[in-house]
């Protein structure tokens, strides 16, 4: 009985090796890109991502439900158009650098604070057309209604990009 391993020759170490190399290179890792804002190293929760945008349209059209609704007063919907996809959470839908994507920013796109929002953490600074910002999306579910089904991504607040 031979118990000796097969000798395998200096050529095929070299093929399985750089096999081995290029498999490992080509993974990639789970760690989300850096966009460098303060939320940089924060997780991308189940179901948004992560994105650099810019505002490219602006509808002026107050939709707010009530008196009291922010969006009777300030508009809320914007068309965006994705610069970089910096992370995507789990079940995220696809979304690519180059997508415009309908918006509605719950807090609206007008320049917040604690008067106007007394529980909002932080205050947002406005955005308007050719703002660059960096935001959490999720897709809203759609109506129920025989309405066309629209695909409207929320945002609850943002990071303007100088």
């Amino acid at each position: 009985m031979n118990n000796r391993l097969p000798i395998v020759n200096s050529r095929t170490s070299y093929i399985v090796l750089a096999i081995v190399s290029l498999a490992l290179g080509s993974c990639s890792s789970s760690r989300p890109d850096s966009y460098g804002g303060p939320d940089a190293g924060k997780d991308t929760a189940p179901g948004h991502a992560r994105i650099v945008a810019a505002v490219v349209r602006v509808d002026s059209t107050l939709q707010g439900n009530s008196p009291n609704d922010p969006c009777s007063k300030t508009p809320c919907m914007a068309w965006i158009e994705v610069k970089r996809v910096v992370a995507h959470g789990s079940g995220t839908a696809t979304i690519s650098p180059g997508d415009t994507l309908e918006a509605r920013f719950a807090f609206t796109l007008g320049p917040t604070n604690r008067e106007s929002f007394p529980n909002l953490d932080h205050e947002l600074p406005g955005l308007s057309v050719g703002s660059v910002f960096v935001a959490d999306i999720q897709l809203m579910p759609s109506p129920l209604s025989g309405r066309p089904k629209r695909n409207v991504y929320l945002i609850y607040g943002y990071s303007k990009v100088d």
